[in-house]
């Protein structure tokens, strides 16, 4: 959620930083002076995540190449989360699954 009271960025960025914000809600979006985009992943990688190439902060120029990092960023983290369910599920079953 923006805080727009004490919000330096136009409405129409607000919108589109809210909207890119609401498909990755692990991170938080900022835009820095200099007008580069950050975001900060709420929880930093474990170091087994981080092996796999997950990062704790990506940044870019524009709000576009910002939604093309997080991108990466989830398309990375998704054979963790499989690896992650099908262990449990093997945990829960007593077998492969």
């Amino acid at each position: 959620m923006s805080r727009w009271w004490a919000e330096p960025l136009p409405e129409s960025e607000r919108y589109r930083r809210d909207a890119l914000a609401a498909l990755f809600p692990g991170w938080d979006l900022a835009k820095e002076p200099d007008g580069t985009w950050r975001a900060v992943r709420r929880t930093p990688p474990t170091r087994r995540q981080a092996d796999l190439g997950l990062v704790a902060e990506v940044s870019a120029s524009g709000l576009p190449g910002l939604g093309r990092e997080l991108a990466a960023q989830d398309a990375l983290a998704v054979p963790w989360s499989r690896e992650r369910r099908s262990w449990s599920r093997e945990r829960r079953t007593g077998g492969a699954g």
